[in-house]
């Protein structure tokens, strides 16, 4: 039985690394009932039989203003509970990124998964309306950016040069639909993930907040101090 419960534990730390699975959140709400036959656990993956318990858990994602749904079994929700404020507990000091996404969706699912992952994330959506927002937060320092992928090439490109020019000790971490759209010609540009797969790109944002000598980059000035437009 332990053993068992062991299992279990460590494929719900998985799903909530890979982002197939929310970590708990105190705000959530249950609803208990017979299992109804059609349903996986999203914890353990198993099927949800008619002769099992079923828990449907409702919580709203911090990171948006979505709801998150999830069934299963009673026996593994109070291991998702346990795991998930393990998680809260073994968290690192939190760093700060700021992502640049093209997609409303995509932006709430990174930025649900980065917090996950004890990540503080300001977003926004479009190269245009980034620049304004980091413009106007004089005195921040972010330890990361994130391009998104869902735009083409030139317009990613245009807006991690932008970021260079701005912040020239910022890391970046962009993201590439294709092999091919790959963001190149920049320094310290290294981190380039070619597979949107959170198992692909979250390791590339861990590796790129540990890379040494690099300091945070912190908004300071104006454009029109800088002598940049934007």
């Amino acid at each position: 039985m332990k053993e068992r419960e062991n299992q279990i534990e460590e494929e719900i730390r998985r799903r909530i690394f890979c982002g197939e699975l929310p970590s708990c959140r105190p705000n959530h709400r249950v609803y208990g009932g017979s299992g109804d036959g059609i349903s996986n656990c999203s914890c353990c993956g198993n099927a949800i039989t008619t002769a099992d318990s079923q828990y449907d858990v409702e919580q709203a994602d911090s990171a948006s203003d979505l709801l998150e749904e999830v069934s299963m079994h009673i026996r593994c929700y109070s291991v998702w509970r346990r795991v998930s404020e393990l998680l809260r507990m073994e968290a690192p000091p939190k760093k700060r990124i700021f992502q640049i996404a093209y997609s409303r969706e995509l932006m709430c699912y990174r930025s649900s998964l980065l917090r996950t992952r004890g990540y503080e994330v300001t977003s926004a959506v479009g190269n245009e309306a980034a620049k304004t927002l980091l413009m106007s937060h004089f005195g921040a320092t972010y330890d990361l950016f994130i391009i998104g992928r869902a735009a083409p090439a030139h317009v990613r490109f245009e807006i991690a040069c932008w970021i260079r020019t701005q912040f020239p000790e910022g890391r970046i971490v962009a993201l590439h639909p294709e092999e091919d759209q790959r963001i190149g010609g920049l320094d310290g540009l290294e981190y380039n993930a070619n597979d949107g797969r959170p198992q692909v790109w979250v390791p590339l944002v861990a590796a790129a907040l540990r890379k040494g000598g690099i300091a945070s980059a912190s908004v300071q000035r104006t454009p029109a101090e800088r002598g940049h437009n934007v």
